[in-house]
């Protein structure tokens, strides 16, 4: 996935059900020793596509993380990529939200 704004940064994600986290990194590379970032599940308040802006490709693939504090604007690779992260973050969120 990406992570952005006007100008989208390659991150490599991974989601630790077990830690209750999901966290970025620069690459896989660089797994686990340079982290860029990250929130926990109980954090994660809601997941959400954006709505789409007319003939705006930087959108495509992409959906918000809205957390209490900010959102955080992340990008899948493909549509499939993007569906499974959003269903998967989707899930969690509404399972600790009870």
């Amino acid at each position: 996935m990406a992570q952005g704004g006007k100008h989208w940064q390659k991150r490599w994600f991974v989601f630790d059900l077990q830690k209750g986290s999901l966290a970025w990194y620069q690459d896989n590379r660089e797994l686990r020793i340079h982290l860029k970032g990250s929130l926990t599940i109980p954090e994660m308040q809601r997941v959400q596509q954006p709505k789409p802006a007319a003939g705006d490709p930087s959108e495509a693939n992409s959906f918000h993380i809205l957390t209490l504090k900010r959102p955080y604007h992340v990008r899948g690779f493909s549509d499939a990529s993007t569906l499974a992260w959003m269903n998967i973050l989707s899930a969690v969120a509404a399972k600790s939200d009870k």
